[in-house]
């Protein structure tokens, strides 16, 4: 189920595919979805709104390119169950404004992911801020990170590698370690 401006979809929400491949959606409210996003080509503009998910994906449909307008907006997960919550693959993949995704609350079961395709490297990284949650959450071994933000989570983390960017609020510096650092300007 999705609403916006008191409008409810009642499935997953799809934006492009190869018969639109060049459209661009816009947002003209804050959208929440209480099923999963799939974002495949052409322009997905948030209009600096925030968009709600169970997940959000961005997946390469060829030879189409995909285009995340981010403004000041955000994407946020809250997972119902494993699985891919914020997966996409950074391949004919770009973005404008400031690239964060959220994951808030706790699935009823299974173990969510985070998966960013190698694709992803120091220059086009996005953000992800972990707020709330007491489950394992695991990681792809190939995620970069603009910045990563663990303030608010309790749970555990698989162990993975992670790739510093930019300062971190919070990083994983190696397999077993967190390390918490206070940004102080």
């Amino acid at each position: 189920m999705c609403s916006s401006d008191l409008r409810t979809l009642t499935s997953s929400l799809n934006f492009g595919a190869s018969q639109n491949s060049g459209q661009t959606f816009t947002l003209g409210g804050a959208l929440t979805c209480s099923s999963s996003v799939a974002f495949y080509s052409g322009t997905l503009n948030l209009v600096s709104y925030t968009l709600t998910a169970s997940s959000f994906s961005s997946g390469t449909v060829t030879p189409y390119t995909r285009v995340l307008a981010f403004g000041t907006g955000n994407i946020t997960a809250v997972p119902t169950a494993g699985g891919n919550i914020i997966n996409i693959d950074g391949t004919t993949f770009t973005y404008t404004g400031t690239p964060t995704f959220n994951l808030s609350g706790t699935p009823a079961s299974g173990t969510p992911t985070i998966n960013l395709s190698t694709a992803f490297t120091e220059s086009n990284a996005v953000s992800v801020n972990i707020t709330t949650g007491t489950y394992t959450l695991a990681e792809t071994a190939s995620n970069v990170y603009k910045n990563l933000n663990y303030t608010g989570f309790s749970g555990t983390i698989g162990n993975s590698v992670r790739t510093r960017s930019e300062e971190h609020t919070s990083e994983l510096q190696s397999h077993l370690n967190l390390v918490c650092r206070l940004l102080l300007e």
